[in-house]
């Protein structure tokens, strides 16, 4: 009995068979890429839809808590900063429009488990930092190139308050 007897009658995959599935899985691996791709940029886009809702009503309560102005910093919807406690107003020499109402820093204006690291809130849904304008209370989210301005801006969404 020779060697070459024992495996002339063994089964198994051809070099070709193994080619052949390859190029299915290769296929397969592909139509899955691209039929996900604009699943994925969708909830990016809604994701930061979302973010820019949470803060636009995050800003609000906070411009309404300050007396009228904007806050230095989006860190500001969830840290109190340098900014005074939450009080009453109880100067009844202000105007009606301030007296016993609530003044200061009466936050967090975001719920920290709508973020699950504690600082999503300052990100778009492409991950790139937002970016804030005290100046005129808007936000800008830099899109899917996560560059903001120039040729590529077509993708940048700014929300103002």
């Amino acid at each position: 009995m020779t060697l070459s007897y024992l495996f002339r009658n063994t089964s198994g995959l051809t070099f070709i068979s193994i080619m052949i599935l390859m190029i299915f899985f290769a296929a397969a691996i592909a139509t899955i890429v691209v039929v996900a791709q604009p699943a994925v940029t969708t909830y990016r886009e809604d994701l930061t839809e979302k973010r820019f809702a949470a803060l636009k009503i995050a800003v609000s309560r906070f411009k309404t808590d300050s007396g009228g102005s904007w806050p230095a910093n989006l860190d500001l919807m969830v840290n109190q900063g340098n900014q005074p406690a939450c009080a009453i107003d109880t100067n009844s020499a202000n105007s009606a429009n301030t007296w016993r109402k609530l003044r200061g820093w009466c936050g967090p204006y975001i719920d920290l488990p709508y973020s699950s690291d504690g600082s999503s809130y300052l990100t778009d849904g492409y991950g790139t930092n937002f970016v804030y304008n005290s100046g005129n209370g808007s936000v800008q989210s830099c899109g899917k190139d996560r560059v903001c301005g120039g040729a590529s801006s077509a993708d940048d969404r700014t929300l103002s308050f």
